[in-house]
């Protein structure tokens, strides 16, 4: 999460493909939000939403049309090493219910028991870190995160 991410869209747009924003910092400038999923849809680069845990979902619904994909982050973003917060998943589902049928990325706390809950409630995306790296079997753990995916 970075204060200025218009700023920084603008200077890695040549080298990336896919790009998120927190939306949380243009919860007062919506429309600065619009202009840049503008700005980097035109330089064809996919564009994702992330949501903090303690932040209304009713944020993202304005950019279900505009956007490639959100992420619903399942720890405040920052920390690493954080325990899930499963009452986030609700958002996962929200999306669903209002009929949200594109990515849906689970950020936060995702081990094989979380893994489990976020694919039920819709998640198709999973993101670990904490729980790989701190790992002494990486290799184990991520194909036990790609059976809680496929089962």
């Amino acid at each position: 999460m970075i204060s200025d991410p218009f700023k920084y869209a603008k200077m890695f747009s040549p080298y990336v493909d896919r790009m998120s924003f927190h939306v949380e910092l243009f919860e007062e400038k919506p429309q600065e939000l619009k202009e840049c999923i503008k700005h980097m849809k035109n330089e064809n680069i996919e564009i994702g939403l992330a949501v903090n845990p303690e932040t209304s979902i009713e944020l993202l619904t304005p950019f279900f049309e505009e956007v490639d994909y959100f992420i619903i982050m399942t720890v405040k973003a920052g920390f690493p090493g954080q325990n899930f917060i499963p009452n986030s998943l609700h958002k996962v589902k929200f999306l669903h219910e209002n009929g949200f049928s594109k990515d849906i990325i689970v950020d936060g706390g995702i081990n094989k028991e979380t893994a489990a809950l976020a694919i039920s409630a819709g998640a198709n995306i999973l993101v670990s870190g904490s729980y790989i790296f701190s790992s002494e079997d990486r290799e184990n753990t991520i194909l036990s995160l790609k059976e809680k995916n496929i089962g």
